[in-house]
């Protein structure tokens, strides 16, 4: 019974993250509060259309999620063209979370784990629509 506990703790945990980063910065979520800035930056798929770019914005570096945006791909798609991304930038996924959406929540969401040399990315992507999709990604260490 206490893996039951502890798994649905988790994924509750991870419902709330995904609601916090969903409602945007005014949310709070910060992928790397307690690190000092890293210096990393992404180069994204060609079709991605980033929303937020904290650089561009004249953000504090290393303040929060360095940019979210969306994708004009359904789920699977999007994450493909991420990792394929990611994957010719010498990043290596060490971690995929799927995330269960509690409260009705609809689509398909995931938070990945990557890492280059010592540091290490937060990617997450979820399902906005049909053939829609957000991300976001910020540093972890």
């Amino acid at each position: 019974m206490t893996g039951v506990v502890s798994n649905r703790r988790r994924v509750v945990a991870a419902a709330a993250l995904v609601a916090a980063l969903a409602a945007g910065p005014a949310a709070g979520i910060r992928a790397d509060s307690a690190r000092p800035a890293v210096a990393v930056s992404l180069q994204l798929p060609p079709l991605a259309e980033a929303v937020r770019d904290e650089a561009a914005a004249g953000g504090k570096p290393g303040g929060s999620w360095r940019q979210t945006g969306e994708l004009p791909a359904s789920f699977a798609a999007a994450r493909a063209d991420l990792d394929r991304c990611l994957r010719r930038q010498g990043w290596r996924p060490v971690r995929r979370i799927p995330v269960v959406a509690g409260g009705g929540g609809r689509g398909q969401r995931e938070i990945s784990v990557w890492e280059r040399r010592s540091r290490r990315i937060l990617v997450m992507v979820w399902e906005i629509g049909p053939g829609r999709s957000g991300f976001g990604w910020g540093v972890d260490s």
